[in-house]
């Protein structure tokens, strides 16, 4: 119990902090009046999915606080079609549900405009990152984290230097192996990495091959294989 009291203190830190630089970030911006339109456009964006991604884990941490364990932790919402796959198969009470007002009262909304191709936020317990929480190759280990698939290469590229993943203008690291966007329904599933994000709670990655399958074999990945971007964010490290 200490551990997990521990371990929620942490994240609501970061979010703190994070926030605090972020804010920072955009001031600056908004002041200097330099660089392309473009550019702006896409530093204001990682802002705002960071800024979102700081809503979004304070709220998970508040809840946990309040009782709710990490498997109880849901993002359906009977009103919201687009959260349809995340419904848990026993509903879990309102007061573990991220957008339910009596929950984490975080108002649900798409990605920004032009920050992807328009795919949904995704919300997983399907991955293990690296020296965050502990690592190991089963579903113990496995975060409760939020994706975007297919942002922009220029988008990527500001998260990553808004949260010291890689220096400013570098290439997105290479995630090299599998890892999983399976809608999370309060089952963590195990054997997957997001890779080269090592101790970072969130970063943006070139993805290698994605796995939609909702099944622990992870047998026959699918999806994404080369330039396609990913921003994960812990939400729940274990």
């Amino acid at each position: 119990m200490h551990r997990q009291s521990g371990n929620i203190l942490f994240l609501i830190l970061i979010a703190v902090v994070l926030f605090a630089a972020l804010s920072f970030a955009v001031t600056s911006s908004t002041r200097s009046g330099g660089g392309s339109t473009e550019k702006e456009s896409s530093a204001l964006a990682a802002s705002e999915i960071l800024n979102y991604i700081v809503g979004l884990r304070t709220a998970v941490a508040q809840m946990l606080m309040r009782g709710c364990s990490a498997e109880d932790i849901s993002f359906y919402m009977s009103t919201i079609p687009d959260l349809a796959d995340y419904e848990h198969s026993t509903e879990v009470r309102d007061e573990c549900k991220v957008f339910h007002p009596d929950g984490g009262g975080v108002p649900y909304r798409d990605p920004p405009d032009s920050s992807n191709d328009g795919t949904l936020w995704v919300f997983t317990g399907a991955n293990t990152i690296v020296d965050v929480g502990t690592s190991c190759a089963t579903a113990s280990c496995a975060e409760l984290s939020v994706m975007i698939p297919n942002v922009t290469l220029a988008v990527c590229k500001e998260v990553n230097k808004k949260v010291g993943l890689t220096a400013a203008g570098a290439a997105p690291p290479e995630e090299g192996s599998s890892f999983g966007i399976v809608p999370f329904d309060g089952t963590y599933l195990g054997n997957a990495y997001v890779n080269n994000m090592d101790g970072f709670f969130e970063g943006c990655v070139n993805a290698t091959s994605v796995n939609t399958t909702n099944a622990a074999s992870w047998v026959s990945p699918t999806g994404a294989v080369g330039d396609v971007y990913y921003i994960t964010a812990v939400l729940i490290s274990r």
